[in-house]
C-alpha cells in the first residue's frame, strides 16, 4: 500500500569570505561548481568526514543536463544508536554491524549554480545544514584559505510582517565574524553603533538582548525597534540570529517571532510503498518540479 510524505525544502545562498578579510569586506558569492569538481575525484571510501558522533560523505552527484541543476545526495552514516529488526512471530533481535558498515541516511540537494543556490531537503533523522556546511569547508579549505557559507534566504515578507507588529518585548540579535565585517547603517543606527562598539573588542562574535524583562505592561520603544528591524534586513550576512518577542493582539500573549528561522521553503509530496526506501532520485526530481515554479520569484527576492 502506497502512503504520501510531506518534505520540506529549504533555500539557501552559497557565498564566501576569506580567513583574513578586512573588516569592510562583505560577502562574495560562490560557485560551488568548483566544489563539485573537487570532490568528483575523490574517492567515495576517501570523502568521508567525521561530524559531531557520526561521519558524513558526499555519496552521488549527478548533472541534470535538462534542467542545469546539479543533484547532490549526502548520507549520515552512522554506526550508534542502531535499530533492531522485528517480526511478527519473534522479538525484536539487533541489526548487527560490519566495521565497514553503517545506518545510512541521506539528503538530497539541488544546486543551481546560475544563481549561486543550494536547495535542501529536510530530513529529521540526516544531516541538517550546518552539517553540511561544515562538511563542504572541510572538503575545500586544503585548497584556499576561504570559509563557505550557506546563508539562508528569507521569505520576501517576513520583515514587513514584523515591522507591524509595534508591541515589541525583546529584541536578540546574534552578530559572527564581527572583527572582520562592516554594518551597513545610517551613522544614527542605535545597532551601528552596537555592533561597533562591540567590534572594540576584536571579538569574532557577539550576542545582545533587550528586554522589558518582568514589566509586563509596558513596550520597548517602537521606532528604535522598527529602525533595527530595518538594519536586520540589511545585514543579513552578519546576523546568525535575530529573534523578536511582541505582544499578540489577537490572545494577549507574548509571541516570538525567529527571523532567521522561518528561512524561504517549500513542501514536496511524495508517494512511496511500504517497506521501500525513498529513492533519491526520485525525491530529487520532485524537488526540481517545485524549485522550477518559483524561481522567477526567488530570482526576484535575490534581486539577479
Amino acid at each position: 500500500m502506497a502512503i504520501t510524505k510531506k518534505m520540506k525544502m529549504e533555500y539557501f545562498r552559497v557565498v564566501c569570505r576569506k580567513k583574513n578579510s578586512k573588516k569592510d569586506e562583505l560577502d562574495i558569492l560562490f560557485d560551488l561548481t568548483k566544489w563539485i569538481e573537487k570532490i568528483d575525484k575523490i574517492e567515495l571510501s576517501s570523502r568521508i568526514i567525521k561530524y559531531k558522533n557520526d561521519k558524513t560523505r558526499l555519496d552521488k552527484l549527478k548533472y541534470d543536463e535538462k534542467n542545469k541543476y546539479w543533484h547532490l545526495n549526502f548520507v549520515k552514516l552512522r554506526e550508534t544508536n542502531i535499530p533492531n529488526m522485528a517480526k511478527t512471530n519473534s522479538e525484536a533481535e539487533p541489526i548487527l554491524l560490519d566495521d565497514d558498515e553503517y545506518i545510512g541516511e541521506d539528503v538530497n540537494a539541488l544546486y543551481d549554480d546560475d544563481l549561486n543556490v543550494l536547495v535542501v531537503q529536510r530530513n529529521k533523522y540526516s544531516l541538517n545544514f550546518d552539517a553540511i556546511e561544515y562538511y563542504i569547508n572541510e572538503i575545500w579549505k586544503s585548497d584556499e584559505n576561504l570559509e563557505i557559507f550557506l546563508r539562508p534566504i528569507l521569505p520576501q515578507d517576513i520583515f514587513d510582517s514584523i515591522r507591524n507588529k509595534g508591541t515589541y518585548r525583546k529584541v536578540n540579535v546574534k552578530f559572527d565574524s564581527v572583527r572582520y565585517s562592516h554594518f551597513d547603517g545610517k551613522e544614527s543606527s542605535i545597532m551601528k553603533k552596537i555592533f561597533n562598539a562591540v567590534g572594540k573588542y576584536r571579538c569574532m562574535g557577539a550576542e545582545i538582548v533587550i528586554t522589558m524583562g518582568y514589566n509586563k505592561n509596558d513596550y520597548l520603544d517602537n521606532a528604535t525597534v522598527t529602525e533595527t528591524i530595518d538594519d536586520i534586513r540589511n545585514n543579513k550576512s552578519i546576523i546568525s540570529k535575530a529573534e523578536i518577542s511582541y505582544k499578540d493582539e489577537i490572545d494577549n500573549k507574548t509571541e516570538i517571532l525567529d527571523l532567521f528561522a522561518d528561512k524561504r521553503h517549500d513542501f514536496i509530496m511524495l508517494t512511496i510503498e511500504k517497506r521501500e526506501s525513498i529513492l533519491a532520485g526520485y525525491v530529487f526530481s520532485k524537488m526540481v518540479e517545485k524549485y522550477n515554479e518559483g524561481r522567477d520569484s526567488l530570482k526576484e527576492t535575490l534581486g539577479d
